[in-house]
């Protein structure tokens, strides 16, 4: 983040949303939609956009030193945290006592997500909050290729769009690390047969 352009993208993405605006962006896998992890409010908003069933949640997105904030966490659990993430690995984990209920699901738990992108990263520094971050497309459709696909798609209904395209244009590999041993949500680039060996080794 080193250009006065960047510095000033962060800023304008930051202010959206704490200002509880919906922002959209390149990460490393596909071009996402996202808003601060504020309230239901802030999520309504995001299933509004997306016009997604209600009861489908978010990927959450935090910092890597943010997880336990939120997250219930053993050494099993964390032994992959420490090896996959940041990464293009979403991992389902229990929500700690406390934390509110739109955060996660009814069973109670979290799909977290840490990315590797040094934009979304220093958003989050900013900010000082998680926020819920998915793929920039309508529920059942294809996702957006770039910027200008995202904003023929959501127009005016999100405030900032930062231009470009995804670096990797692969989906994050999701697993559950809630069970005896981890299930496989989605495949993407991170292999299970990975995630098992770092766990049971």
């Amino acid at each position: 983040m080193k250009n006065k352009a960047t510095n000033i993208l962060i800023d304008k993405v930051s202010e959206a949303l704490l200002k509880e605006e919906i922002v959209c962006f390149p990460t490393e896998t596909v071009m996402g939609v996202a808003i601060i992890a504020e309230n239901e409010q802030t999520y309504n908003k995001l299933v509004d956009l997306k016009n997604r069933p209600a009861n489908k949640v978010f990927p959450f997105c935090v910092l890597k030193k943010q997880i336990e904030n939120y997250c219930e966490v053993n050494e099993l659990q964390k032994k992959i945290i420490d090896k996959f993430l940041p990464g293009p690995l979403t991992v389902i984990l229990k929500r700690k006592e406390g934390v509110p209920n739109f955060i996660g699901n009814e069973e109670g738990t979290i799909a977290v997500r840490v990315s590797e992108n040094e934009f979304v990263n220093t958003v989050l520094e900013k900010i000082k909050k998680p926020i819920f971050l998915t793929s920039a497309n309508l529920s059942g459709e294809e996702v957006c290729k770039d910027s200008l696909e995202a904003k023929n798609v959501f127009k005016d209904k999100v405030k900032v769009y930062v231009e470009g395209k995804p670096f990797g244009g692969v989906a994050t590999t999701i697993v559950d690390l809630t069970k005896e041993k981890p299930i496989l949500i989605r495949q993407g680039v991170i292999k299970i047969e990975d995630i098992l060996n770092v766990w049971e080794d």
